[in-house]
């Protein structure tokens, strides 16, 4: 009884001990007026700085995924067109497209370095790339904007076969992609920018399209005459002239670490060489000569720089087999590699300024000669040049209407083909004499050719090696004439033929120029509208 006595006041004072260290515990929590003390950590600093770290963090994390997800660029439009506002997805596509004009890739660490450069093109060397790029895509926005609202303001809309290049360009992406629409969006994403999917694609391309309606449209309002024709030829021949002549290319030696002094005697080796190899040629035969033989030495010298590659274990010739027939190599036609025809302004231009202007001066006469500084493939050098002569592009290019019946010639049966032609003569006999206009009826209604079709089976302009071998041949047969109908096989069927007719290439080249011209007059009058004003948002744009 006293051991039990005693456990009892035991754990009677171990319980008011507890109660009395409570006790002094909750006091210490009081004030002098007896309210509970707020709890405070010990260090105020971290008490402070933890909720903002932590907020810091979180929008952090929030702005990081909506930047992945594009809504910055979908929130903050990049621009207006007057009161038009334009989605991010839709400058994106335009942006990206002046980028990859540039050659200019954002994703990549030498792309965003340059992207930040200033640019270099004269008129712009106040902006930086990036600058450039974002001011060419508003342009272009705005353009496609003014031919859209003239397109509506005409009735124009797009054509079924338009709503169809759409629908199969977005087929063929998802199936290119897994057959996953996902993907697909993604890989728009990819190559245009965020928020660019088959969704906010689609409108962008319908414009695009109803834009070219509206071009092709206005042409037919812009006449250009043969007057027209010839005073441009008159004012600038030097566009619309072709040369023939010979040349040969010396190289200025190059190579990395040169001094200045070794720069200037290897361009005056260079020089020396070019002078060495016109002495030699007196006329247009020793000219030839003279070039195949340096060409020669120029192929010696390489093939001496060449380490050969060891030869694996030869292997036993086969003997040729006694019961066939040995198909013979045809040889090819000997290469002139000195004559250079039928060179226009754009193509003398990449030889260098002074090789152009020599070229192409008036008074330059067959047999005229010179050593001329220049360029050839980006390489600095000497130009050696034996004038032959000077032309108009006089050549025709024909312009003629056609029904296509589709059968493959290489994998079709003898009754597919009979069926095909017979097909064929049948359209041939609907239009034999008949004008042009009801040809072009037929071919809208029967032909299967989905390019040419919509335009009555008008194939214009075109010269030699640009269309299959028979449908070329036909077209360019000496003593056709307007009117002349026919068939012809191809690989891709059987072609039911209408002449229109041929003129010369250089009034071709002469007419695109100048309704381009005349639509470009008609489009910086729309630009000044009001309605047609960029404004651009920087705020929006530093999101691209």
């Amino acid at each position: 009884m006293a051991q039990t006595g005693k456990k009892k006041n035991d754990l009677r004072s171990k319980s008011e001990r507890m109660r009395d260290e409570r006790r002094k515990r909750l006091n210490a929590q009081r004030d002098k007026s007896g309210a509970k003390k707020p709890v405070r950590p010990a260090d105020s600093t971290a008490r402070t700085l933890f909720p903002v770290v932590a907020v810091v963090v979180v929008l952090a994390i929030v702005l990081w995924g909506a930047v992945q997800l594009g809504i910055p660029q979908q929130l903050f439009r990049p621009m207006r067109i007057g009161d038009r506002t334009i989605s991010g997805a839709e400058f994106s596509y335009y942006y990206s497209m002046t980028l990859q004009g540039l050659y200019l890739d954002p994703s990549t660490a030498d792309g965003q370095q340059r992207l930040k450069q200033k640019c270099t093109l004269e008129g712009f060397t106040d902006l930086t790339w990036k600058e450039y790029a974002q001011q060419k895509a508003s342009e272009q926005v705005r353009d496609v904007y003014i031919q859209v609202e003239n397109a509506k303001a005409r009735n124009l809309s797009l054509a079924t076969e338009d709503i169809d290049l759409i629908d199969n360009y977005f087929e063929q992406l998802v199936q290119q992609n897994g057959n996953n629409a996902a993907n697909a969006n993604a890989y728009l994403e990819q190559q245009f920018g965020k928020g660019v999917t088959m969704a906010t694609l689609r409108p962008v391309f319908e414009n695009v399209l109803l834009a070219d309606r509206f071009y092709e449209d206005k042409l037919e309002d812009l006449t250009v005459s043969a007057e027209d024709i010839e005073a441009a030829y008159g004012k600038d021949k030097d566009a619309y002239d072709q040369v023939d002549y010979r040349s040969m290319f010396v190289k200025t030696k190059s190579e990395t670490g040169m001094t200045d002094e070794e720069k200037k005697a290897a361009d005056e080796a260079a020089k020396k060489k070019a002078e060495d190899l016109l002495a030699d040629a007196t006329d247009e035969a020793s000219f030839k000569a003279a070039a195949e033989a340096y060409l020669e030495e120029l192929k010696k010298e390489q093939e001496a720089t060449i380490t050969p590659s060891p030869s694996p274990s030869a292997s036993p010739t086969p003997s040729p087999s006694p019961t066939a027939s040995p198909s013979p190599t045809p040889t090819p036609a000997p290469v002139d590699a000195s004559l250079n025809a039928d060179k226009t302004q754009s193509n003398l231009s990449l030889l260098g300024e002074d090789a152009s202007k020599w070229l192409l001066d008036t008074t330059r006469k067959a047999g005229d000669t010179i050593v001329v500084k220049g360029t050839l493939n980006y390489a600095d050098g000497y130009h050696v040049f034996y004038f032959l002569e000077r032309t108009r592009q006089d050549a025709p290019v024909q312009t003629v209407r056609h029904i296509l019946v589709t059968v493959a010639r290489a994998t079709a049966t003898e009754e597919q083909l009979a069926e095909a032609e017979e097909k064929a003569e049948g359209f041939l006999a609907l239009v034999e004499g008949k004008d042009e206009d009801t040809f072009a009826a037929l071919a809208k209604e029967k032909s299967e050719d989905t390019g040419s079709k919509p335009d009555g089976g008008l194939i214009e302009d075109f010269s030699k090696n640009q269309m299959v071998k028979e449908f070329e041949e036909w077209a360019f047969a000496e003593g056709r004439k307007a009117g002349d109908t026919g068939i012809v096989q191809s690989d891709y069927g059987f072609h039911v033929m209408y002449y229109v007719g041929n003129r010369p290439a250089y009034t071709v080249t002469i007419e695109k120029n100048l309704l381009s011209e005349r639509f470009e007059a008609f489009l910086e009058a729309e630009r000044e509208k009001a309605d047609f004003a960029i404004r651009l948002n920087p705020f929006g744009l530093s999101w691209f």
